[in-house]
């Protein structure tokens, strides 16, 4: 989209510079409207790239929590079938020997 304004662009400028009967007016015009395309274009670049970077930077801030949740939960469930396991055989261990000492 952004050559085609610039193409646009160009072909008003070379489009009246060779008609240029009334001396510097017409291609002074065009350069002004040339000047004016590519500021406006340039400045809907920026507008997209900031949008685009912005859009970007949401969606990798949502993709790093939701992975730093799923391991933070990762890492409780595994620790809590780890204390699970640890208790159950300390119960063991301790109903164990509570029945080997009568």
């Amino acid at each position: 989209m952004a050559f085609l304004y610039l193409a646009g662009g160009l072909l008003i400028w070379f489009h009246c510079f060779p008609l240029d009967h009334d001396g510097f007016s017409c291609h002074k015009r065009n350069h002004v409207t040339f000047l004016a395309v590519v500021l406006y274009l340039l400045v809907s670049q920026e507008a997209v790239d900031i949008g685009v970077w912005g859009e970007w930077e949401r969606t990798e801030r949502k993709v790093r929590t939701k992975w730093i949740r799923q391991t933070i939960l990762v890492k409780v469930e595994n620790t809590s079938e780890q204390l699970k396991k640890a208790f159950d055989s300390i119960y063991a261990h301790k109903k164990n020997r509570s029945d080997i000492n009568g």
